[in-house]
């Protein structure tokens, strides 16, 4: 103790003719050392403050950019459905026309195959991807999810059909090699019992193809009608997006302008 007082006796820190320890030395050494240390503190502390903050700005733009990315994808999956949409609703009304004017011409006991006549789509299957599935899957709308999964694989499966329809019609014309002329509309051909036997095969595809068609329309529909109109609710109400697009169901918006 005695030199830790003599080497402040010798710093000017202590005087003891007086017993005074707390000189204007010490005191004014204790708050430079106080200042800088509260300095420091306060220093420390605002720099912690700002990168705080700067950090909370990056997560929030990261988390900005990751929303505006899903919503991205699930609209590209909701552009797709509306074209699957619009193109199951003009196959089924090509077959309807069909169909309706093979019974103007009193044709209705016929085959379907023989009523039906190969109709044109756009010819465009679509992909659903891991991408576009995750912000429904993350919204927890997985009822859109599976319509979604189902849906692009049936449209493919659907044009695949009716594309094979058509050449199946195609080489059918060629087996039939003598035609007597039209009426109403329709062509009438001649075949020899052997020429019928060759067609027969034809005939049996062509009418499972056609018939498999007609049975797929309806449920592709209700699926394809799912995904188009439910994206847009499901991404609004989990993201808090009302700025986000939506396909709106002209069908029933007559049905309930009609119902009022």
């Amino acid at each position: 103790m005695n030199w830790f007082l003599k080497n402040l006796e010798i710093l000017g820190l202590y005087q003891p003719q007086n017993k005074q320890f707390f000189t204007p030395e010490l005191i004014s050494l204790i708050s430079g050392l106080g200042g800088a240390i509260i300095g420091a503190c306060v220093g420390g502390f605002i720099s912690w403050l700002i990168a705080r903050q700067a950090a909370n700005l990056t997560l929030k733009r990261d988390e900005e950019a990751r929303i505006k990315e899903q919503k991205s994808h699930a609209l590209s999956l909701m552009i797709k459905a509306s074209l699957v949409l619009a193109d199951v609703v003009a196959i089924a009304k090509l077959i309807d026309q069909s169909l309706s004017t093979a019974n103007e011409n009193k044709l209705t006991n016929q085959p379907l195959w023989r009523r039906i006549v190969p109709t044109i789509s756009h010819k465009q299957t679509f992909e659903v991807e891991a991408v576009e599935l995750a912000p429904l899957m993350e919204a927890k709308a997985n009822e859109i999810v599976y319509a979604a999964t189902e849906l692009f694989l049936q449209h493919a499966t659907l044009i695949t059909a009716l594309e094979k329809y058509a050449i199946l019609r195609g080489e059918m014309k060629k087996l039939i090699p003598t035609h007597l002329g039209t009426k109403d509309t329709v062509v009438v051909s001649a075949l020899t019992e052997s020429e019928v036997a060759a067609l027969a095969p034809y005939e049996l595809e062509l009418e499972s193809l056609i018939s498999e068609v007609r049975s797929m329309l309806p449920e592709l529909r209700e699926k394809a009608e799912k995904v188009s109109f439910g994206i847009g609710p499901a991404i609004r109400a989990y993201y808090e997006a009302e700025d986000f697009p939506m396909l709106i169901d002209g069908n029933k918006d007559q049905s309930a302008k009609g119902a009022e």
